[in-house]
C-alpha cells in the first residue's frame, strides 16, 4: 500500500487519521450525552425519547456550523502537536 501512496504522490500522516480532535461528531455526542444525562431517563423508552428530543431540539444547525468552522484551527493544532492530544 505504501508503494501505491508513493506512486500517487499521496502524503501519509505519521499518526492515525481517526483523531477525535478532528471529528466534530464527537462534540455533538458529548453535547447529547450531557443533556440526556440531565434529563435523568429511568427506562430504555425514556432514554430513547430523551436522545430523540435532544437531537431534534438542541443539536441545532448553528452548533454544527460552529464545529465545522473550527476545523481549520483544529487541524492546525493537531499538526502543531504532531498528532498528540490537543485542547479539543
Amino acid at each position: 500500500m505504501k508503494e501505491l501512496f508513493t506512486e500517487l504522490d499521496i502524503t501519509v500522516l505519521s499518526w492515525p487519521g481517526n483523531s477525535p480532535d478532528l471529528n466534530p461528531i464527537e462534540n455533538i455526542w458529548r453535547l447529547v450525552g450531557m443533556k440526556v444525562n440531565r434529563m435523568q431517563p429511568r427506562s430504555e423508552r425514556e432514554l430513547k425519547e430523551a436522545i430523540i428530543h435532544v437531537w431534534n431540539h438542541d443539536v441545532i444547525p448553528d452548533v454544527i456550523h460552529e464545529l465545522i468552522d473550527s476545523m481549520p484551527r483544529r487541524i492546525a493544532d493537531v499538526i502543531k502537536a504532531k498528532g498528540d492530544s490537543t485542547k479539543y
